[in-house]
């Protein structure tokens, strides 16, 4: 009884140890390089590719079905990449990525139906290179994405997240750049901010004293926390993290569009 108990052990493990068979593999691509960075499971037991190409056309997107049979292929542009992929519950997909505007790149989130038609894209992003590694949807429809930023970061380079909702508006990201200030780095505040003396003003980069404009503390997402008079400012009562000091409305169209800080304990 024991002996066969142990063989019977043995095969299990024998069986175990034995890599799966393969059903079927695929080649997708043209004479110059192609690459995937995302695979994703569909409902039908099929699956959603994701990734990149130096081909024209710039097939970025494919779909197969069960059986390994090349449901759709979609198109973008050379200058995106698409690094993740999820369906949607209306059987459409939802991918991320990023798209390289000039010298810089944007974080890139996008949408096509159930066959592969791009129903829409956006980006955001800042002075610098923003990418979105991964996806996932919200129970109110939306999108999370996240990423990496060189456009925000207090470092070189930090993790990036963006909250959008189901009319794909950015509700988490980062203020858009517009003019902001350049600066070998944030303005590190702890307690109170004071903004006058003859110091840089990140206001008007080069005077001296009091600020001579109104100016407000935006967090993250853009939403105004208070108002920063001339002299001293206590910020004690905000949660440490990154935030952007701009002009109060009525500063002028050529006022900077802010500056970033960062207030710490």
């Amino acid at each position: 009884m024991l002996r066969n108990v142990l063989l019977v052990l043995v095969l299990l493990a024998v069986g175990a140890a034995q890599p799966p068979d393969t059903l079927w593999t695929r080649r997708a691509g043209g004479g110059k390089w192609d690459s995937a960075t995302w695979v994703d499971p569909t409902d039908d037991g099929g699956c959603v590719i994701a990734g990149a190409s130096a081909n024209s056309p710039t097939y970025l997107c494919y779909r197969y079905d069960s059986t390994g049979r090349q449901l759709w292929r979609h198109a973008g542009y050379y200058s995106q990449r698409y690094h993740c992929v999820r369906q949607t519950p209306d059987r459409g997909f939802a991918f991320g990525g990023w798209e390289r505007l000039g010298s810089d790149a944007d974080l890139l989130l996008g949408r096509t139906d159930a066959v592969g038609r791009l129903l829409w894209t956006t980006t955001v992003g800042g002075d610098s290179d923003d990418f979105a590694h991964s996806l996932c949807l919200t129970s109110d429809t939306g999108y999370i994405a996240a990423g990496r930023t060189r456009s925000w970061g207090i470092t070189q380079e930090d993790l990036y997240v963006v909250r959008f909702d189901r009319d794909r508006t950015g509700i988490g990201e980062m203020p858009q750049p517009g003019r902001v200030l350049s600066s070998p780095g944030p303005t590190i505040i702890r307690g109170v901010f004071n903004f006058a003396g003859a110091g840089h003003n990140p206001i008007l980069p080069g005077e001296s004293g009091l600020c001579p404009r109104p100016a407000q503390l935006h967090d993250i997402s853009g939403r105004k926390v208070m108002n920063l008079q001339p002299g001293a400012n206590d910020v004690r009562h905000l949660a440490p993290g990154i935030y952007f000091i701009r002009p109060a409305a009525g500063a002028g169209p050529d006022a900077p569009a802010g500056h970033r800080v960062v207030i710490a304990r």
